[in-house]
């Protein structure tokens, strides 16, 4: 029998889902009436909630996807309608199982790499594609039997693919992939149930984060990533008052962090970048300390903005920082660690 509360959320599952189905219905009015900028709106707002309330793994919300990038490509967005098509295909192949049924995200997806005119062959993109869903599912079976460690493996194979695919690093990141938070997700998950729980936070963090700009703060998969950051930290024995504080101040930092990398990526403004990650620096390190995995990030960017302004010295007192963090941390096997050893070797050259 079920209980008041389960009926009261079950009723108001129904009423979000008949929102759902109205705003789609309304989009697709404005969509006859070729009036896209309304679409747009009115299919967002439908994924959203449909998202929300059925997770990923849903047609419906794949369906949504693909009719969101349908109006990005015709808006000449093609790298927005390239993530909503991959995101449909992913789910309908998670799903189905076969490319064959999943026709149409495909043939949009060709249809936005010839847009966006890549060097690559499309061949390579969709073998590079593939490998992503083959390490995650890889990764889904080893979590499922238990074998953390392997599974962190693949899950960071697909990861990595994923960046390197949009061109990107985990310390060079352009527009939120929610592709990529999901990831994140995954790997934060094996890490708590591993024990590890430094690691975790610093993946539930991204994933957090990506999810908290694309959907907002009352969304299913931003509360529960916000959740496991509590849990985590109440692992490492830190203050509840603290934690609560420190999520919330999260959006800010991270909001700073991709203005900064903006401002590189864009305008080359490295003064405008170094105050962007300055404050993102000083909200992370109020709460948490600077010894986290995501202030040593910021540390590794910073010092690369000192290096164009010929600041060695600063640059190299921010490479050994971030290091330092990361070695204890991640470890030495790290990509990111990897990448800071690098540059510390690259501002020793230099001073030489």
């Amino acid at each position: 029998m079920l209980t008041e509360g389960t009926k009261q959320r079950n009723e108001q599952e129904e009423f979000q889902i008949q929102i759902c189905k109205e705003r789609f219905e309304k989009g697709m009015d404005f969509w006859t009436d070729g009036n896209l900028d309304d679409a747009l709106v009115e299919f967002t707002t439908s994924l959203e909630i449909r998202e929300d309330i059925c997770g990923r793994k849903d047609l419906e919300t794949a369906k949504r996807y693909l009719w969101k990038g349908t109006i990005h490509f015709l808006q000449e967005e093609y790298e927005r309608a390239l993530d909503d098509f991959y995101r449909c295909f992913r789910i309908q192949y998670e799903i189905k199982g076969k490319e064959e049924e999943c026709h149409m995200a495909i043939n949009w997806i060709n249809k936005s790499v010839d847009a966006l005119n890549f060097k690559q062959t499309k061949a390579l993109l969709w073998q590079k594609f593939m490998t992503c869903i083959v390490h995650e599912q890889q990764g889904d079976s080893a979590k499922s039997s238990r074998e953390y460690e392997s599974a962190i493996k693949s899950y960071q194979s697909a990861l990595h693919s994923e960046y390197a695919r949009r061109h990107q690093s985990p310390s060079n990141r352009g527009r939120p992939l929610l592709d990529c938070a999901d990831l994140h997700f995954k790997i934060g998950q094996c890490h708590h149930l591993n024990k590890d729980f430094a690691r975790a936070v610093m993946e539930y963090r991204e994933a957090y984060s990506i999810f908290l700009l694309a959907f907002g703060a009352t969304h299913r998969h931003t509360v529960v990533s916000r959740g496991r950051i509590v849990e985590a930290f109440l692992e490492i024995g830190h203050e509840e008052s603290m934690i609560e504080a420190y999520v919330e101040r999260i959006q800010h930092a991270k909001r700073h962090e991709l203005a900064g990398d903006w401002n590189i990526r864009t305008n080359q403004n490295i003064d405008a970048a170094l105050k962007n990650y300055q404050a993102s620096l000083e909200i992370e390190g109020e709460f948490v300390g600077k010894s986290q995995v995501s202030c040593a990030v910021l540390q590794y960017k910073m010092a690369k903005i000192y290096i164009l302004k010929d600041d060695l010295r600063k640059a190299l007192g921010l490479a050994c920082r971030a290091t330092g963090t990361l070695d204890e941390i991640l470890g030495p096997d790290h990509e990111l660690t990897i990448e800071a050893v690098k540059l510390i070797t690259v501002i020793n050259d230099s001073i030489a």
